[in-house]
């Protein structure tokens, strides 16, 4: 059977979700075509869902934080 996978480490903050992540989707084997490439879009989906909720974990665990980094920092070249 094949599979789908996404595997990433992330390092923002220190106190936050787990930071290494691996996410495996099968992809149901087939001798249609068309039966194949509808579990890979299935496999595809629910990886883009995975990483999205982890990603939206993390932005939620560290927002705050970057906001205060924002509110510190100076103007950019783009603000002039």
């Amino acid at each position: 059977m094949d599979t789908v996978s996404v595997q990433y480490k992330l390092h923002l903050a220190e106190s936050g979700p787990r930071s290494q992540t691996t996410h495996s989707f099968p992809v149901p084997s087939s001798t249609s075509h068309a039966i194949y490439y509808q579990g890979l879009t299935r496999a595809l989906r629910s990886a883009i869902h995975g990483v999205g909720d982890d990603l939206t974990a993390w932005r939620d665990a560290v927002g705050g934080d970057e906001k205060h980094k924002e509110a510190g920092g100076g103007t950019s070249s783009t603000d002039e």
